[in-house]
């Protein structure tokens, strides 16, 4: 019975896995870091962020993996932590002033963990209302009406940069990812802003996705287009109580997309003059007149083409974030392995030999122990009450034959009755531990799952915008026919009529036709303006897109980080749960 007594202790972790454990993993999706190290060591760092169903941050602990690519026999490191500890070998470090640590690596790599209370890039509030009332998570536990949750994003990461002569703050492009699992028993008719819902018949599981301070970064009005900066969830509540909400904060999806844009400053100008002074001419050619039918068709060609870049726009941002759904699926897998592989660690720890838990068998194998343990309890139960009736049978055979052995023989029978029933105790605290070790890891599968299908409706959303782009190209290539047939034909009535100077013989119809070369005329050079304005507002932009990718570029760790390395930081927010019980 010996194995009982460490299951109530070392299960008692599993059991808080939706906490404190989740921290006890790494987020490792295997990325290059961006830029290069002299030493060519990288720093991957995962922040877990344990808060409040209200966002309030309790506890922050960070995993740091050294990345010893080289296989050097010292790592010099700089780190805030406090706390630190080797949470996957025996290698030891040296702690010197402003924060070094210089670990005795052997060639390794190192996985070392800490905590700290400083200040965070991002932060999360989470607000509720019911029936357009505000009211905490508490006081919502087991209420019912129409429910909003909205998740507030305040990015407080930024450097000073002078752009165009003047000081201008640039954040750090943090992509948001919320996720909420919903009972559909206690939330219906819901909806999420900025995301997507994925349900599996007795589960909704709402994702959104925002992205604070690129507005900003971008400088481009909210009344031109406004980049989202909070993610807010709506449905009717029945019996509700505020569930676990996990967010993931990153600035890799942002740098993917810079990155892949291939920003150029000087290059961009230059196309940018080119299809100017292409689009100037065209407008030189029609300032002798503005037929109607040749503006008409110009109209239809430049919406045409606008209709074209805004598509080509929607393909290449859908397809790019596609191309990150394969990041984000084995991030989640890594998390989960992780999950389980501190599972593994602790039922072994227990003494219990149970089969190595995996993605596929977890559930079917704890479902196993749990019966296997059951039946032990029942096994035990059994022999309790049958060494109870021995013992009471025994007792009364001495007390007729030696009075003195009587107290004796039943102080041991008691003694043996109350360890019994101590180790059955036991055994059952190993039970309820493995039920909750197993409702923590399915309520972790439920997001896993949620967010391959999301990601498999980003791909077929990407497919359909492709074939969307196809039918934008063409009715282009036919505005563009159209354009150039109507510009023709007005060419040929200017030629007939003598070019410059009309021939007709009526007067009044010679000065209207003036009066419309020199409305033409106003009008091409209003169209002059229009281009030289926006060509300003794209060198702003490139600008500031240059700027934006080198701040994020810049920001490589949140705890600290050695000059020599390159590094990459996530963020993991996890909220607690607000139970009626409680």
């Amino acid at each position: 019975m010996k194995k009982y007594g460490k299951i109530a202790v070392a299960l008692s972790l599993s059991a808080a896995l939706a906490g404190t454990g989740v921290a006890t993993g790494v987020y490792a999706a295997e990325q290059d870091a961006q830029g290069s190290a002299e030493t060519g060591i990288i720093k991957d760092e995962m922040v877990y962020v344990l808060a409040g169903a209200d966002g309030s941050v309790q506890k922050i602990i960070v995993s740091d993996w050294l990345k010893n690519i080289p296989g050097s026999e010292t790592i010099n490191d700089r780190s805030e932590l406090i706390d630190i500890e080797n949470v996957k070998g025996e290698e030891s470090f040296t702690a010197g002033e402003d924060n070094v640590l210089v670990w005795d690596a052997q060639g390794s790599d190192i996985y070392y963990q800490g905590t700290t209370d400083k200040e965070l890039p991002v932060e999360v509030a989470i607000s509720y209302k019911l029936d357009g009332e505000s009211i905490s998570p508490e006081e919502l536990a087991g209420k019912s009406g129409k429910l909003t949750i909205r998740f507030d994003y305040t990015n407080k990461q930024y450097e000073e940069v002078e752009i165009d002569g003047e000081k201008e703050k640039i954040y750090v492009p943090f992509a948001m990812l919320t996720g909420a699992l919903f009972d559909d028993n206690t939330l219906t008719n819901v909806e999420v802003t900025n995301g997507k819902l994925v349900g599996d018949g007795a589960h909704t599981i709402a994702v959104g996705v925002a992205f604070p301070g690129l507005q900003e970064d971008l400088g481009i009005s909210e009344e031109k287009f406004e980049i989202p900066d909070y993610v807010e969830i709506t449905g009717d509540a029945e019996n509700f109580e505020p569930g676990m909400t996990v967010t993931v904060a990153s600035n890799e999806l942002v740098n993917a997309l810079v990155n892949e844009a291939d920003i150029d400053e000087a290059e961009i100008k230059e196309t940018l003059e080119e299809s100017v002074g292409e689009l100037l001419g065209a407008m030189d050619q029609l300032e002798s007149g503005a037929g109607s039918l040749a503006t008409g068709a110009g109209d239809l060609d430049t919406g045409a083409a606008s209709l074209q870049e805004g598509v080509a726009q929607l393909s290449d941002g859908l397809s790019e974030l596609a191309g990150s759904n394969d990041s984000l699926n084995e991030g989640a897998k890594q998390v989960f392995e992780t999950l389980l592989s501190t599972a593994n660690e602790q039922i072994a720890a227990s003494g219990l030999d149970v089969p190595e838990l995996t993605i596929e068998n977890y559930a079917e194998t704890l479902d196993g122990v749990i019966v296997t343990l059951n039946a032990d309890v029942k096994l035990g139960q059994a022999l309790g009450a049958v060494m109870g009736t021995g013992t009471e049978q025994v007792d009364a055979a001495q007390a007729e034959t030696a009075g003195e052995n009587e107290a004796q023989t039943g102080a041991a029978g008691m003694t043996d009755a109350a360890g019994m029933q101590a180790k059955l105790a036991e055994a059952q605290a190993g039970i309820e531990a493995l039920t909750e070790l197993k409702a923590s890891l399915d309520s972790y599968n439920t997001f896993y799952l949620g967010l391959q299908s999301y990601t498999e409706g980003v791909a077929k959303s990407a497919e359909g915008a492709g074939d969307l782009k196809t039918g934008a190209d063409s009715l282009k290539d036919g505005a563009d026919q159209l354009s150039a047939g109507a510009t023709q034909l007005y060419d040929g009535i200017l030629a007939l009529t003598g070019g410059e100077k009309s021939q007709n013989e009526n007067p009044t119809e010679d000065a209207a036709a003036a009066q419309t070369d020199a409305e033409a005329s106003d009008e091409s050079q209003g169209i002059k303006e229009l281009i030289a304005t926006a060509s300003e507002d794209l060198d702003g932009l490139t600008a500031r897109l240059l700027a934006m990718k080198e701040v994020s570029e810049n920001y490589q760790s949140f705890a600290g980080i050695d000059e020599s390395m390159s590094g990459q930081v996530r963020f993991i927010y996890r909220t607690d749960s607000v139970n009626l019980s409680e």
